[in-house]
């Protein structure tokens, strides 16, 4: 740091500091100034709010050794106070100052900081608009206020104090941002829109703004606008290759702006659920780069891990390893994949291992913790997101799922905080509702968890492009397709070595428990929720060689095309079990494909899952499926799902009808309430011996990692049948839209 020997006045050095002029007073007071304390501590100050903290704070513990003798100096004492973290003598000592005739602006700006800090929000407005009072100037002031308004969910009036704050610095670039922040929370997209608008055209090249311009317009669900901003800003991969190779220097320059666009195009497809164009795009991103980046690479296992494209996960993934051996990110990444693979010993060696040297992490925690809810270690998993919750709240969600709801008040309220903050993510706002509402239900107060549920889903919803007449028309089409003279024309095949059994139904019709229970035979085998039969509708048009949909191009189908079908999915049945006689594929939604199942598997057998429509809907809404799997993206609106399970009825009226495979119909309500005859039942139809172990089916050691994680780990309860009738206010547009055909087996 530069020195100086020229004497500055004390006043001009305190003006400085109320003016966050912190540099100039570095600059000019980095000299022997052991007589003068007061100049000391304000360069202590300086430095500790410029950033320099290591020097600053030992500065400032060698300061409060000194007695202060006025009113700023004893002002500035207690600034600094503050900053080491020692609020309550900072608080009282400028409680006195403000009540003192000579009660400065600053001095009550302090006090409001200090409020802040031990969370008496509404303390801290009052005091920060008392100093603007005295003082309207200083745009810092105004900042402070609206940040606390926030805290305080009066977005309009923050958004007035930001709006005061850029009158008086129209460059002051952190209220810009916060304002900015402010507008998508009060849902002003488009307001916000024409603002960034207008200033990308002043300046194209200006990549951070288009970033802006693209989070506002997809928060306006105006996704391919945003895909539209960023392209606006990209090069093509040609003529970045060419700058690469004649003009290296200006192709580093050029290459933040243009990785920066494409990992936002990136993160967009992964947030539509598009993996796969997320990925090409990382991958072309990842080869602009001159040296390997670790966050581009992790976002691609991320990718292939949601593709389910395992072997290349791991390959890339073993890459990373070598090079970031102890990095978290790619430790919780490896235990992800072990987890998908199967490997849950493997994945909890690995991240404890890592607890050992970052102890704490919420991250490694929060992996550990789901890692363990999978193997049913339930309360080892909710110890796991306790702890990673004093670090992060939204851990607390993911405790909701071990049903060790939290019981103290504090708790509860932290969840709030997090599900009301308009200024966070939507999807951790939803993930919390929907943790607040199960949190809320099992208190009895239904009321107020009706409120959280419409909340969650309202928030998932908007980041949807869900279209119920699309599924409406899959299944017609299905129905179409496959007839009773279709299947009475089939010349047969050859038997299929094994063939499995498929646990068809609505999703929450109970086709988890129904497996859980048939895996804790010893001759079968719980395979999950299985992609393959889904696999085989996608690929069947380039099999086939057409440009036929399936299913119409199933007229294409020889013997020996369907035989070879066969192999393909008994093939991916051999990666998870070759032992036991019986494979319980359970994949829900294979009830619309139960036509190509027949034709490939002539001898496979079904089970249905039957369950009130209603407690159907409920418990569909009441899941944060994330859209993920299985077309969910029905589970989030009332009416979308009534039209779901009207679908649902329509089509297992026309399996039952004509498909030529035994299928085996079973009501949730009665397994609950008559486990043992439902289940020796169950075993009958797939001609296994009774065996006392499915009634234990709670301790049976496997993965199971869908929505009914937790719920298979307790014994069979009852207090599911019927909850519909809680939330029957809310439930109005699902019981307008269900069909009576839908409802006559219920009422």
């Amino acid at each position: 740091m530069p020195t100086t020997s020229v004497a500055v006045p004390l006043s001009q050095l305190r003006d400085w500091h109320r003016s966050n002029d912190y540099n100039r007073i570095i600059d000019t007071q980095h000299v022997d100034s052991s007589g003068q304390p007061e100049a000391q501590l304000l360069l202590a100050l300086s430095l500790a709010m410029s950033g320099e903290t290591e020097q600053g704070f030992p500065l400032l513990r060698e300061q409060l050794l000194h007695t202060p003798d006025n009113h700023d100096w004893r002002s500035d004492y207690a600034l600094a106070r503050i900053l080491l973290g020692d609020l309550e003598r900072a608080a009282d000592e400028l409680q006195v100052l403000t009540r003192s005739p000579a009660a400065t602006a600053v001095d009550f700006s302090r006090l409001a900081a200090a409020r802040l800090a031990q969370q008496q929000e509404d303390a801290a407005a009052a005091l920060y608009r008392e100093a603007i009072a005295r003082e309207p100037g200083r745009e810092h002031w105004h900042y402070n206020l609206a940040r606390v308004l926030v805290r305080l969910r009066r977005l309009d009036e923050a958004l007035d104090s930001y709006n005061d704050a850029l009158r008086i610095n129209p460059q002051f670039e952190q209220a810009i941002n916060a304002r900015r922040e402010l507008l998508l929370a009060l849902e002003r997209c488009q307001e916000l829109v024409e603002e960034l608008r207008t200033e990308l055209d002043k300046d194209p090249e200006d990549y951070p703004l288009r970033l802006k311009l693209a989070h506002a317009l997809e928060s306006d669900g105006r996704f391919t606008e945003a895909l539209g901003a960023l392209g606006g800003g990209l090069e093509t991969l040609e003529t970045l290759q060419q700058q690469r190779e004649s003009d290296a220097e200006a192709y580093r320059a050029m290459l933040p702006a243009q990785t920066a666009l494409r990992l936002a195009m990136a993160e967009l497809w992964s947030r539509r659920g598009r993996h796969a164009r997320s990925f090409d795009i990382l991958r072309r991103t990842d080869a602009l780069q001159d040296a390997p980046d670790i966050g581009i690479r992790c976002q691609m296992v991320q990718n292939l891990l949601e593709l389910n494209r395992l072997d290349e996960a791991g390959t890339l993934l073993g890459k990373l390893l070598e090079e970031f051996t102890d990095n978290p990110r790619v430790k919780v990444l490896e235990a992800q994949l072990q987890g998908e693979r199967g490997e849950h010993a493997a994945a909890e060696t690995s991240l404890r291992s890592m607890l050992e040297q970052y102890p704490g992490n919420p991250a490694l925690l929060c992996s550990l913790g789901q890692s363990l809810m999978w193997t049913g270690r339930l309360d080892e998993a909710a110890q796991c997101f306790e702890r990673a919750s004093q670090m992060n709240p939204l851990a607390l969600a993911q405790l909701v799922r071990t049903r060790r709801l939290p019981d103290s008040e504090s708790a509860l309220e932290r969840m709030r905080e997090v599900a009301d903050n308009p200024m966070l993510p939507r999807e951790a706002r939803a993930a919390m509702s929907f943790a607040l509402a199960d949190a809320c239900d099992a208190r009895g107060d239904f009321e107020r968890a009706a409120a959280c549920l419409q909340a969650a889903n309202q928030l998932t919803a908007r980041d949807l492009s869900y279209q119920p007449g699309q599924f409406e028309d899959w299944v017609a089409r299905n129905v179409n397709s496959y007839t009773s003279d279709w299947f009475g024309a089939l010349p047969p095949i050859r038997a299929a070595d094994r063939q499995p059994v498929f646990v068809v139904g609505m999703p929450r019709s109970g086709t988890t428990l129904v497996e859980q229970i048939l895996a804790a035979h010893p001759q079968v085998f719980g395979a999950g929720e299985l992609d393959l039969v889904p696999n085989l509708a996608r690929l069947m048009p380039r099999v086939l060689e057409t440009r036929q949909r399936y299913p119409e191009c199933i007229e294409r189908l020889t013997p020996a095309l369907r035989e070879e079908a066969a192999r393909y999915y008994l093939h991916g049945l051999d990666q998870h079990d070759q032992q036991h006689p019986v494979v319980v594929d359970k994949l829900p939604h294979n009830f619309v494909h139960l036509g190509l199942i027949a034709t490939i598997l002539p001898g496979a057998k079904i089970i249905h899952l039957r369950r009130d429509p209603r407690d159907i809907a409920l418990s569909n809404y009441q899941q944060n499926f994330k859209a993920r799997h299985g077309g969910m993206g029905f589970a989030f609106d009332l009416e979308h799902i009534a039209r779901q399970l009207n679908q649902h009825q329509d089509i297992m009226d026309h399996w039952r009808e004509i498909l030529p495979l035994p299928m085996l119909e079973l009501h949730y309500e009665e397994l609950v309430t008559h486990q043992a005859e439902v289940s020796a039942r169950m075993l009958e139809f797939l001609s296994l011996d009774w065996e006392d172990s499915v009634l234990n089916f709670d301790k049976v050691e496997r993965a199971v990692r869908t929505a009914s994680v937790s719920q298979v780990r307790e014994p069979i309860y009852q207090s599911s049948s019927g909850k519909w009738r809680h939330y029957e206010a809310m439930l109005a547009p699902l019981l307008d839209t269900l069909n009576p055909a839908t409802l006559a087996d219920w009422d």
